[in-house]
């Protein structure tokens, strides 16, 4: 899961991909208690591991901060696992780590990875979705 406010949910069944935009603050709760019976109660949900810079600001940090807690706390409630995955880890799996893209382009490498290797056909402005489906892709595989 890419758990910023353009993130995406992703998981996989069987061949299958359910992807799904990051709802609003006020509907992870239900989001997830929703999406446990589908997943199985005590399922592990891989989240990026959030980070902040320095330049981002004390409010940037606030926000972080906040959103993580209702995450966490919406996820737990309904029974399922959390798991951290760093940006690092996942990207290199798909060797998109160190590729020299920055901003714009790197999301659409990402996004354009999925739609070759999965036929999701997501559009560039849909980067959070390709990159919850590569993190799902990497705890998959890794196994």
């Amino acid at each position: 899961m890419d758990p910023g406010k353009k993130g995406g949910i992703a998981y996989q069944v069987g061949q299958k991909w359910f992807v799904y935009p990051m709802p609003p603050y006020e509907g992870l709760r239900r989001f997830w208690s929703e999406l446990s019976p589908r997943v199985g109660e005590g399922a592990r949900v891989f989240v990026e591991k959030p980070e902040t810079y320095p330049h981002d600001g004390r409010m940037s940090v606030l926000t972080t901060g906040y959103g993580w807690g209702r995450l966490e706390e919406a996820i737990f409630s309904a029974g399922l696992w959390l798991e951290h995955v760093t940006v690092r880890a996942w990207q290199e799996h798909h060797g998109v780590w160190g590729m020299g893209l920055k901003g714009r382009a790197k999301k659409a490498a990402h996004v354009a990875l999925v739609n070759r290797k999965w036929g999701l056909g997501l559009r560039d402005t849909q980067d959070g979705l390709a990159d919850a489906v590569l993190i799902a892709a990497y705890v998959t595989e890794l196994g």
